[in-house]
């Protein structure tokens, strides 16, 4: 009989018990998702052996984009996406934009793309922290991709499914009409 020793105790508030899910990917990680309203609050607590460490990535995000019904709702945008990166806008910058690390936009050429950092999820003005989309998946309803085609980086940040010539960048891929799983690539080409 082989004894197991825990190498970590996972506490999650009883409020969030059931909205809790654990996956192990395919690198043995495991990865703990938490699916609730921009409301809640709730603590968990990760309480490791002395010999195991722990490399952990909070990733939180919400979305705020567009129209909204009477309920604060936009219908058209369903987001599971992570924000990796906060940058600080050094000029106006729109809706669903790539966006370099020192906040303007990614342009199709060598060194702005090896400076990119994510995409816009709202619309800012100059000075304006904003949280940008890196990895992950974001739908809007109202997007028509081309579904299992990539995703680039156009002129003036614009996402597009058509590459330039040399040098792209592709940032993500179209798993339907609607939703886009941002999963950058290193540049290619110079």
């Amino acid at each position: 009989m082989v004894d197991f020793v825990p190498l970590f105790e996972l506490n999650v508030e009883e409020s969030i018990a059931s909205q809790l899910t654990v996956e192990t990917t395919a690198d043995n990680q495991l990865d703990f998702f938490i699916e609730a309203d921009a409301n809640t609050e709730f603590t968990l607590e990760l309480n490791t052996t002395t010999d195991f460490s722990v490399d952990m990535e909070i990733e939180v995000f919400t979305v705020d984009i567009g129209p909204h019904t009477a309920n604060n709702i936009n219908p058209n945008v369903i987001a599971s996406a992570t924000v990796d990166v906060v940058v600080t806008a050094a000029t106006n910058l729109s809706l669903y934009r790539a966006v370099t690390g020192d906040g303007l936009y990614c342009e199709p050429t060598q060194p702005s793309l090896e400076r990119y950092a994510g995409v816009t999820k709202v619309a800012v003005t100059p000075g304006t922290d904003v949280s940008l989309i890196r990895s992950g998946k974001l739908t809007d309803n109202m997007w028509s991709w081309t579904p299992d085609a990539p995703i680039f980086v156009g002129a003036s940040g614009v996402l597009t499914q058509v590459s330039a010539s040399s040098p792209v960048r592709r940032i993500g891929w179209a798993m339907s009409a609607t939703q886009i799983n941002f999963d950058p690539f290193p540049t290619i080409g110079a």
